[in-house]
């Protein structure tokens, strides 16, 4: 976040690398009057929200006198604050909820230049051999910062790799989806060139292929 007391920061679900939020921070900003545990068993653990898709949970120690003490906290996807704070009916939630859409809008206006900068980085490392022992992990940061940013503005991509990797077809992917045929070709052949897939990989596709699949 730019404007609020409130960060996100990089971390893995289901080994998709995404932005979260942690919940304490947001219960805070929010100010919300209603106790920690009792309002995170309300909005969060309620069974609408979905763990290890949505948030993780993770627990720290806390020292409390002589003694630690296990505490839980909850990492979540953005999307999943977004529905937090419009849950709160409050002016400053919808504040940070905003905060959250610029931040993206943000984020995909960069795409493009992310992308052309990977393109260049690549077209570095095969032209000029000393690119990668001066700068070896140039191109690395490129390529997660592209995928970051479309994983922000695209949420469905990350389904659609946990699909692909099921070894589901593109039309039962569409249709879990509830997306065209033609969208999910298109979401696969911008993922393959951010990275995402392996064309040389049996189970992933190039663009060539995905003509023909059904």
């Amino acid at each position: 976040m730019t404007n609020l007391p409130i960060k996100a920061f990089t971390g893995t679900i289901n080994n998709q690398t995404v932005q979260l939020i942690n919940v304490r921070d947001l219960h805070k900003v929010l100010r919300v009057k209603t106790r920690f545990d009792i309002w995170i068993s309300r909005r969060l653990l309620n069974g609408y929200f979905r763990e290890n898709l949505d948030f993780i949970e993770c627990s720290n120690l806390s020292n409390r006198g002589f003694f630690k003490t296990e505490v839980k906290d909850y990492h979540l996807t953005i999307d999943t604050a977004k529905h937090l704070c419009l849950m709160e009916h409050s002016e400053i939630g919808y504040k940070i909820r905003q905060q959250f859409i610029d931040d993206d809008n943000k984020m995909r206006a960069l795409i493009p230049q992310l992308t052309a900068e990977l393109a260049e980085a690549k077209q570095q490392l095969i032209s000029i051999p000393t690119f990668l022992r001066q700068n070896p992990n140039h191109a690395y940061r490129l390529a997660e910062q592209a995928k970051t940013a479309f994983l922000r503005i695209h949420p469905k991509a990350k389904a659609l790799q946990r699909y692909r990797e099921m070894g589901l077809n593109t039309a039962e992917i569409a249709t879990l989806l509830e997306l065209s045929v033609h969208q999910v070709k298109r979401l696969i052949t911008q993922m393959i060139k951010l990275g995402f897939f392996d064309a040389k990989n049996g189970n992933q596709y190039t663009t060539k292929q995905l003509s023909l699949l059904v």
